[in-house]
């Protein structure tokens, strides 16, 4: 006679390991999950213990996931997207839609353009949460397609033929130097031009900095970045006192132009122009609560879709 052993593994356990593989570490999962170390161990052990098999290898550098943990990740994402759907269908006979929206975009979408649009979307949706990633938007392309993110905001490039796509916002990008500066009158310039130059730049994990470092690399050049800072606010205080000149979304640059005495140039490139678009792997098959987001993010609604 066969018995049924039953599973010793909860969806709690699955989230914790899919936000080991994810993080690439123990520590790093614990602050996603709000864990301790220890409690993150103790969760990957127990896990470890129910399937017979060793997950992954530990280190100082952080956790090698071995084929086992790859498999298990993969149907733990499926599960608890799936177990988030049932959730969220069953409470959308409620009055308000509730759960978790994920959400990745790039670096102008993040400082520039979604801060109000996030504050008024959660002030009327109190019971979802926003969890917001940013990345260079080959990776939030990536995200979405690995199902690790809802929606995506991202700027195009390659033809996106897999994902369901609308327009966000058009901005371009624009050199910005203190109105000091010798080059303060001109109304563009080629971005090979200011490689000559010391930049401001963007911290070194920021999409935005990773997208102009290999422009310039495409260009054989290198990019001479004196400084790295938080935003687009700090950049603007350092450039409009003369340390530097710097690349930002013009959006950014106008807004900030004349309380920093910033002289905005127009950037003479074709991958200037940075239209966000926004990028889901099919509308109708998201959580109510990710609906809700996207049908905020856009201005007609789904109805773009």
């Amino acid at each position: 006679m066969l018995v049924a052993m039953a599973e010793r593994w909860t969806l709690d356990d699955l989230r914790v390991f899919c936000a080991m593989v994810e993080a690439g570490s123990l520590t790093a999962a614990g602050d996603a999950v709000g864990l301790s170390l220890s409690a993150v161990s103790a969760r990957l052990k127990a896990l470890e213990d129910s399937f017979g098999t060793v997950l992954c290898h530990r280190s100082h550098k952080g956790v090698n996931v071995t084929p086992a943990g790859r498999r298990l990740h993969a149907h733990a994402r499926e599960m608890l997207e799936k177990a988030a759907l049932v959730t969220e269908d069953v409470s959308e006979f409620g009055t308000r839609p509730r759960g978790l929206a994920r959400l990745t975009a790039n670096t102008t979408a993040v400082t520039e353009h979604l801060p109000e649009l996030l504050a008024a979307f959660l002030a009327a949706q109190p019971q979802v949460d926003v969890s917001l990633v940013e990345a260079v938007s080959a990776e939030v392309l990536r995200q979405v397609r690995e199902s690790q993110a809802d929606i995506g905001i991202f700027t195009p490039g390659p033809p996106v033929d897999d994902l369901a796509t609308f327009a966000f916002r058009q901005d371009r990008l624009a050199v910005v130097v203190s109105d000091r500066h010798p080059w303060a009158g001109r109304e563009a310039i080629p971005f090979h031009e200011t490689l000559l130059s010391n930049h401001v730049c963007l911290q070194q994990t920021a999409a935005l900095y990773q997208f102009l470092l290999h422009r310039a690399r495409d260009q054989g050049r290198s990019l001479k970045g004196r400084i790295h800072v938080a935003g687009f606010d700090a950049m603007a205080r350092l450039i409009g006192r003369g340390v530097g000149l710097g690349v930002m979304p013009e959006s950014a640059a106008r807004r900030l132009e004349q309380a920093q005495g910033l002289a905005v140039i127009r950037l003479d490139d074709a991958w200037a122009d940075n239209p966000l678009h926004i990028c889901v792997r099919a509308p109708e098959q998201l959580s109510p609560s990710a609906r809700a987001l996207l049908s905020a993010l856009l201005p007609d609604g789904l109805r773009q879709g």
